[in-house]
């Protein structure tokens, strides 16, 4: 399974653009008032989900072989780890509620006006964890070598 874990650097960077665009439709979609747009938001959602299930499903890989690993884990990089992986399933079920909400609402005729306006701020919290959850990725690869031959060497 080394081969998933190292597709988590690849798959990670598809769902944050593509949750990143999704949300800038839908907030475009909004006050341009274009069912177009709206429309394509759900695609750029669906997919985006799509995705993150598949980034966290590598990420657990990748942290299931570091764990494993001869390489001696500081406390400190244990707790980023943990900050990183609590944030991205944060991230993961937040979203997935959301694409349920979403997919109803489209597929009710629901999706009056001022639901809108509720699921656009629901979207910047939406935002706000694929940034900390990207942040807390980065902590990883660039102060600790999680991912590169760097760790290796410490």
């Amino acid at each position: 399974m080394e081969f998933l874990s190292k597709l988590h650097p690849v798959t990670v960077h598809f769902p944050i653009a593509i949750m990143i665009v999704y949300s800038l439709f839908e907030i475009f979609a909004l006050f341009k008032n274009d069912l177009t747009f709206y429309k394509t938001s759900l695609v750029l959602l669906i997919i985006g989900i799509t995705g993150a299930v598949l980034s966290v499903l590598t990420g657990n890989q990748a942290m299931h072989l570091l764990n494993e690993s001869a390489v001696t884990i500081s406390p400190e990089l244990s707790t980023a780890v943990s900050a990183h992986e609590d944030s991205a399933n944060l991230f993961l079920w937040y979203f997935i509620f959301f694409t349920v909400l979403r997919v109803y609402l489209h597929i009710s005729k629901k999706i009056l006006l001022k639901i809108r306006y509720i699921l656009a701020i629901l979207l910047i919290f939406g935002i706000y964890f694929t940034y900390e959850t990207g942040r807390l990725g980065g902590i990883l690869v660039y102060k600790f070598g999680v991912g590169t031959d760097l760790i290796l060497h410490k």
